[in-house]
């Protein structure tokens, strides 16, 4: 399998688990705030969505062709990256349980889950959607590639920066 089926198979993989198990969190669960407007979210999916286009599109294109030399080595390190970064935001996401909403909101019976990756990182579905960017980016090697995880970087860290606003003013005080 080359390594461009398999880094579309893998994040297809991923992306139709996350919008499965986000449509049966989101009717398992009572909202008690809303920390984010509609707009907000729109903006943030599109910049996600926009980054993954950039990443894989534009594999074959001499504007945004290689901006690393890749050997078999890099490519296979770039593989491992991406595959254990989507794994390790699964397993963040699966002990989130019901806790877990792709918007920013309170719901109801909320706890801070402190224990699996949250023990060691405050973001680790963040880190590791923006670590499978970067396997991503060495894989393909592409300046389409980079610019995508670079777009991805800034959409997580305004995400993250609401998110806490949100947690400070909400649930922490």
């Amino acid at each position: 399998m080359s390594e461009i089926l398999y880094v579309n198979c893998l994040w297809g993989i991923f992306w139709v688990y996350w919008i499965i198990t986000g449509i049966r969190t989101q009717y398992n669960i009572k909202t008690e705030k809303a920390g984010q407007k509609r707009s907000q979210r729109f903006s943030h999916v599109f910049f996600v969505v926009a980054a993954f286009w950039l990443s894989l599109s534009f594999y074959n294109n001499s504007f945004f062709g290689k901006v690393i030399i890749q050997g078999q080595y890099v490519k296979i390190i770039g593989l491992l990256l991406l595959t254990l970064s989507l794994v390790f935001s699964v397993w963040a996401r699966i002990l989130l349980f019901k806790n877990w909403s792709g918007v920013i909101q309170k719901v109801q019976g909320q706890r801070l889950v402190t224990k699996g990756p949250y023990k060691y990182i405050r973001n680790p579905i963040y880190t590791g959607i923006i670590g499978g960017f970067i396997g991503t980016f060495i894989t393909v090697g592409t300046l389409a590639s980079l610019i995508g995880t670079l777009i991805i970087v800034v959409a997580y860290i305004v995400k993250i920066s609401k998110e806490e606003m949100f947690l400070i003013e909400y649930i922490w005080r």
